[in-house]
């Protein structure tokens, strides 16, 4: 095993407390902090995907190339997205090596990265419940 890599395998299963409609639309916030002098600051890197389900199966983007490419059943899931509690998203088995080309300031520390998923009505309204997943991690530069 390496510090530098991310082992994943297993499933996912919607749970059946996100009310959402399977017309609605997902919204995913990714924000990152930064840690510094005991309190996680926001930093500017930060992605919105104004239609998740979409971009989850667009290849240019990060939510694709760590994450989704990975699914097995991936038609049941182009179809039902995280919409209809009790699917079960399948992966492969993978290891994920995070590397970034950033454009900006240095990535260096410990960070934690949030994701907040949201669902919109047909009208755009914004559903009561949201979800959010959080972890820590540190980045480092990449010794060339």
């Amino acid at each position: 095993m390496h510090d530098d890599v991310i082992s994943v395998s297993g499933n996912v299963t919607v749970n059946s407390i996100w009310k959402i409609d399977p017309s609605d639309r997902i919204e995913l916030h990714i924000n990152t902090y930064h840690w510094e002098i005991g309190v996680w600051q926001p930093t500017v890197y930060n992605l919105i995907y104004k239609d998740f389900c979409l971009a989850m199966w667009d290849n240019t983007t990060y939510l694709y190339n760590f994450w989704s490419q990975h699914i097995i059943n991936v038609d049941e899931i182009k179809e039902k997205c995280f919409k209809v509690a009790g699917t079960i998203i399948y992966y492969e088995d993978w290891v994920n090596q995070m590397v970034l080309d950033v454009i900006g300031p240095t990535l260096y520390g410990r960070f934690q990265i949030e994701l907040i998923l949201m669902a919109f009505d047909n009208f755009g309204k914004q559903r009561p419940r949201n979800v959010c997943f959080q972890t820590t991690c540190e980045f480092r530069k990449k010794k060339s």
